[in-house]
């Protein structure tokens, strides 16, 4: 029987091949076979997606023009097409099908919906039957011993193809909102004076406009004032500080709460009414997920979620840690039983004493695993692999979050004392770490302990109040930790109750896998840019919220509502050919709706395009010059103005100010770093505007 194994990349691949007992590389697979897998066949792979979706004037020439739409496909209407890029490694794949008698497939593409996605798609474009058999390997480790457990656990076709059902309803749904609704608010945006293109997304609209909301929320604070009261406890020449928890609107009101509470005088005597001391614990931080990892190395190192997933890939790859786009920080006892094998090189990187049971039982729960089990090390000393900086730091981070779970809880002490002046009840509590347990690992942790001296119950101590005017504080701008926070549950973001109900069963925007590309797609776009850790909403960012205000696509609620519906599709619960309608439904429902705020949008619009404007157009001398990403163009295109000046030149870049240099004088200085063709050698000269508006060199 003859087998073929399809990887997502060759790197895959060669990984898998290392089980294999003969093995002989041809031009984009492998010949493999061995006995004990009983598997005899070929071993290639994918790179990244050989198939795509056609382009929309790849269906009908008139949708090459922007402004043509809708263009509403029902899910077998899609049309799909081998990549230019990649077409030598589908054809490989191909010949091998043509050559040979195909029994059986095996998927070995990342074990997830992308994964899935490829391998299907590949498979559909090739025109595979129904006579072969299909079947999955799941692999979550690229170890050898993990390797030979999936070829030996191989799961069947059935388990695993909701995720290529829901990843194909995902690709779809993402095409159909992207093309027609980007279409139809450009359209519009440059009607109202826009110059550039309006990107629209089913996810990253509404997480767009949760940091839009975000900004005007620190844009239209006020603060407000409010009053409390404090007590400055003396006792054994040590001050202790409390407040009061209730709040006050203003000091007439503060006053009147005193003076009801016979409080006529600052200065007082307090009496210790009660002492309760308590035993408290804290657990081990769960193992990761992907979502927390990223949180977490933002937090700590600034690394951006796109970047620590790429970290956490290679890593990966590296087989230096499982697989990590996983939603899930639990664990099965076969995973235990790995880490617990692991344990002494854990104790010999953390230079610690750890048990070798977990702390915390309860993370052994395979019901809170739906694809893959948490971030976990393999056991293979990083030491050994070449890593940079910061992929070092994040292995670190996930070894010490494994290393955590196997030290005991925190332990301490908290003393809560009441004290009462007059009708008045003041709280100090007190904390004393009895024995650190997992915090030990957190080295430059601050301590959490609050020290009090010993109090006597019954006991009088001299209280001097003070009243404080506070103010409140504007909301924090999101970081990508809190960010990805916010898309993981939006429910935190609303204020209506409505929508909170609504979004309770919902499964947040995007996955753990996709949320990283969502934020970075934004800052690609210029919809929003990162300054010190902070996000920044732009003006390109702005007008693509205003342009959505009051469309369904603005709001959370229900794009996470979609979210759930499509993991209802991977666990055939859901039909995907009524979501991809419903997805058309909503796009002629938005089509068909007034744009709200006309006279803001165009204010905003001028406000964009007059920020982006280099330099008056010398062809036209009525639009401007604008980066147009490949080059600096008109303003006035639409109009006409064919006017454009490349943004490099014989290997030059051309910077804005060199543009507007040339555009207002004719001429600009001498510039180094042109390199010729013929010759490859480097040159120095000008550029001049000739009198028919031609970029040309000068060596005068």
């Amino acid at each position: 029987m003859n087998t073929l194994i399809l990887c997502e990349k060759p790197s895959q691949a060669m990984d898998l091949s290392t089980v294999f007992e003969k093995k002989k590389k041809q031009n984009g697979y492998m010949e493999v076979s061995d006995e004990q897998l009983n598997i005899n066949g070929f071993l290639t792979w994918a790179v990244g997606h050989l198939v795509e979706l056609k382009e929309p004037q790849e269906y009908d020439e008139k949708y090459k023009s922007f402004s043509t739409y809708p263009i509403l496909l029902e899910k077998d209407d899609f049309q799909f097409k081998v990549s230019d890029k990649t077409k030598d490694q589908f054809n490989n794949i191909k010949k091998i099908f043509k050559e040979n008698k195909i029994d059986e497939v095996i998927i070995a593409t990342d074990p997830a919906r992308e994964g899935e996605n490829i391998a299907y798609k590949i498979l559909n474009q090739l025109k595979v039957t129904d006579k072969v058999t299909i079947k999955r390997l799941w692999l979550t480790s690229k170890v050898e011993s993990s390797i030979r457990k999936a070829f030996k656990n191989i799961l069947p076709k059935e388990k695993t193809y909701g995720f290529y059902k829901e990843g194909r309803a995902r690709e779809l749904s993402d095409w159909l909102v992207g093309i027609n609704l980007s279409r139809h608010f450009t359209k519009i945006s440059r009607e109202l004076g826009n110059d550039g293109v309006i990107h629209i997304g089913r996810v990253s609209s509404p997480t767009l406009n949760m940091v839009y909301n975000r900004e005007n929320n620190i844009k239209g604070f006020k603060g407000k004032k409010f009053y409390k009261v404090s007590a400055t406890i003396n006792k054994d020449d040590q001050e202790v500080r409390t407040e009061l928890k209730n709040k006050f609107d203003s000091e007439d009101e503060l006053h009147e709460f005193l003076f009801d509470n016979d409080i006529t005088d600052l200065t007082q005597k307090g009496i210790v009414t009660d002492i309760e001391k308590e035993i408290g614990y804290t657990m081990p931080p769960k193992f990761y997920d992907l979502s927390a990892l990223q949180e977490d190395m933002n937090d700590k190192y600034k690394i951006s979620a796109k970047r620590t997933l790429e970290i956490a890939q290679t890593l990966y790859e590296k087989k230096l840690i499982t697989y990590p786009r996983t939603d899930s920080r639990y664990i099965t006892e076969d995973e235990k039983e790995m880490l617990v094998e692991n344990i002494d090189y854990l104790k010999e990187i953390t230079n610690t004493n750890l048990n070798n049971e977990l702390t915390n039982n309860s993370l052994i729960n395979p019901s809170k695993i739906e694809d893959h089990y948490a971030i976990l090390i393999t056991g293979n000393d990083f030491n050994k692999v070449d890593l940079k900086e910061e992929e070092i730091n994040v292995y670190k981070s996930i070894l010490q979050n494994v290393a955590m779970n196997f030290m005991d809880k925190e332990q301490y002490e908290t003393t809560t004392i009441e004290i009462a002046v007059k009708k008045l009840i003041f709280e100090v509590k007190g904390k004393i770490i009895q024995d650190k347990g997992f915090k030990a690992l957190l080295n430059k942790q601050k301590t959490s302990e609050e020290t009090i001296p010993n109090f006597e119950k019954n006991e009088e101590v001299d209280i001097e109040l003070d009243l404080l005017e506070k103010e409140t504080t504007p909301p924090k701008r999101y970081t990508e930790k809190t960010l990805l926070k916010a898309m993981a549950n939006p429910i935190e973001t609303l204020e209506d109750e409505g929508l909170k109900s609504t979004l309770k069963e919902s499964k947040g925007l995007g996955t753990p896998a996709t949320r990283a590309d969502i934020i970075e797609n934004l800052k690609k776009n210029k919809y929003i840019q990162v300054q010190k850790n902070k996000i920044y909403i732009t003006k390109n960012g702005i007008l693509a919220c205003l342009l959505l205000e009051g469309h369904l696509l603005s709001k959370p609620d229900l794009t996470g509502q979609w979210e759930k519906y499509l993991n209802g599709i991977s666990k055939g619960e859901k039909d995907d050919d009524s979501f991809i309608n419903t997805i058309n439904e909503m796009i002629k429902k938005t089509i068909s709706e007034e744009v709200k705020n006309k006279e803001i949008i165009q204010k905003v619009a001028k406000e964009k395009v007059s920020s982006n404007n280099i330099a008056k157009c010398p062809a036209c001398d009525n639009g401007y010059l604008i980066d147009r990403k490949g080059f600096y163009g008109c303003t006035e295109y639409n109009n006409g103005c064919e006017f454009t000046i490349p943004k490099k030149l014989l290997e030059k870049s051309i910077p804005p100010t060199v543009v507007k240099a040339l555009c207002e004088s004719k001429t600009t200085k001498k510039l180094k770093g042109f390199k010729s063709k013929k010759s490859g050698k480097s040159f120095d000269c000008k550029l001049i505007l000739t009198k028919e508006n031609k970029v040309q060199f000068s060596f005068d």
